[in-house]
């Protein structure tokens, strides 16, 4: 058998963007056709991964509740553009959160990284 080498699958775009909050950044992949769709996500034509700003404002939130639990979900404008919906950690009124300044922070659910961002103090903007 020389000369063939095994094949190495690449990652799923939901693999890669995991990878990168495991390591503290949200890293996206350009989606080959006819992938999946899983935002956030590049346009064809894109060959390499992006690293997306790390910090952004909330643009909308709306607190959740659950047998489980209760937690805030909200709408980030990113820094460097785009908008993803994310965990708001540490706040607890909606309409507060809206405007707020926040930042990634690293967070894992069921033992894996979870989207998350948290208000960025006033003094450390």
């Amino acid at each position: 058998m020389s000369g063939i080498t095994p094949l190495t699958p690449p990652l799923s775009p939901l693999a890669q963007f995991e990878a990168g909050l495991t390591h503290g950044g949200i890293t996206i992949a350009p989606e080959a056709p006819p992938a999946r769709r899983f935002p956030p996500r590049l346009g064809a034509g894109s060959d390499t991964q992006h690293a997306l700003a790390t910090t952004g404002t909330v643009y909308s939130a709306t607190h959740v509740s659950t047998r489980a639990g209760s937690h805030m979900l909200a709408l980030i404008d990113l820094t460097d553009g785009g908008r993803l919906l994310a965990r708001l950690r540490g706040e607890t009124d909606a309409s507060a959160a809206i405007g707020a300044q926040v930042a990634l922070a690293t967070d894992r659910q069921d033992d894996e990284p979870a989207l998350t961002f948290t208000r960025i103090a006033e003094g450390a903007r």
